[in-house]
């Protein structure tokens, strides 16, 4: 009873010529069930009200509050995004586009972050995190200082292990 009921269509080139028809043969020309009118002169008197579309492409926006967690980041969409550490207060505002979490707090931009893919991912800003950062580095470059010596054993004692 509608278009694509049943339908086959080799690619889109054939759908729309399919849509086409269907629209100038069926749809437009019987009384729709619920309005009572024939939808392409319903559609002729509502044009006179209809606004011209914005130059600009229209960007979707969530807008939400979140607590911050213990650790340092926020939750939105099933994944978190962290925040600089210091923030006088623990409640942040999401702004979210389908490409962007930014974080606000008082009207001002703490952090912009993409979007993650996916669920239960986390987004760590390194310039978040200023404790014991300099402990971190100097940790790190000492283990990578280090040598590790590996006891050498012959091929056998493997073979033996995995029998």
């Amino acid at each position: 009873r509608n278009f694509f009921y049943g339908r086959h269509f080799r690619d889109l080139e054939d759908l729309n010529e399919q849509l086409d028809s269907w629209l100038e043969e069926t749809a437009n020309v019987r009384v729709h069930g619920t309005t009572g009118e024939i939808p392409s002169q319903r559609l002729l008197h509502e044009k006179l009200s209809l606004n011209s579309l914005p130059p600009t492409a229209y960007i979707p926006l969530v807008t939400l509050g979140r607590r911050v967690s213990k650790d340092g980041f926020v939750a939105y969409n099933g994944n978190e995004y962290s925040v600089p550490d210091g923030l006088k207060k623990m409640a942040v505002e999401v702004r979210a586009t389908l490409k962007e979490v930014s974080l606000y707090q008082e009207g001002r931009l703490l952090v912009s972050h993409p979007v993650l893919e996916g669920r239960g991912q986390r987004r760590l800003d390194p310039s978040h995190r200023r404790r014991n950062r300099q402990g971190i580095q100097d940790k790190l470059f000492q283990m990578s200082n280090d040598t590790v010596e590996v006891q050498r054993r012959s091929l056998e004692v493997y073979e033996e292990v995995l029998r």
